[in-house]
């Protein structure tokens, strides 16, 4: 991309958002596959709910900066973006309840924790599923926006992030 405005900076979060979801997914399937998963998850359950927590943290901010920044500056600016953009605003609900969810099993003592391990893989599979999929869509679009802002637009979407510090 061409400026580091808002645009090459979502695009750059993916890298650590997807960091994140490999190291989820290490941890699930090292429970999934375990001969005996109620030992296993003793050692995994605690590095699994700091890493649901951070990532939620991290989608969140995310997030955050799309949906109270850049998609109202895009429905104004390039309008013909909106189903686009509308499309990425559902999947972050989609993402965020598969995530939530996740973290209220994560969170739960370690026994009860086994006994949803089922649960739990299903659940971060749905979660990783809507995230990949999110996430290219996300790129498509910001590619899309970066090729197609003027020098003046993005002068204004700089003006519109500095509205969130």
């Amino acid at each position: 991309m061409s400026d580091p405005d808002l645009l090459a900076q979502l695009e750059h979060d993916h890298g650590p958002l997807s960091e994140w979801v490999e190291t989820l997914r290490e941890l699930v399937d090292a429970l999934r596959d375990a001969p005996s998963p109620s030992d296993r998850a003793r050692e995994i359950h605690p590095a699994l709910a700091e890493a649901v927590s951070e990532l939620r943290d991290d989608l969140l901010e995310h997030f955050g900066r799309e949906e109270e920044c850049l998609f109202p500056f895009l429905f104004e600016t390039l309008p013909t973006l909106r189903p686009q953009v509308e499309v990425l605003e559902s999947g972050h609900d989609q993402i965020c309840g598969a995530l939530l969810r996740l973290g209220y099993l994560a969170d739960r003592e370690v026994d009860d924790f086994v006994e949803q391990l089922d649960q739990v893989v299903h659940t971060f599979r749905r979660f990783e599923d809507a995230y990949t999929k999110h996430a290219a869509e996300e790129r498509d679009l910001l590619h899309h926006a970066d090729a197609t802002l003027d020098p003046a637009q993005r002068a204004a979407l700089r003006d519109a992030e500095r509205g969130l510090l």
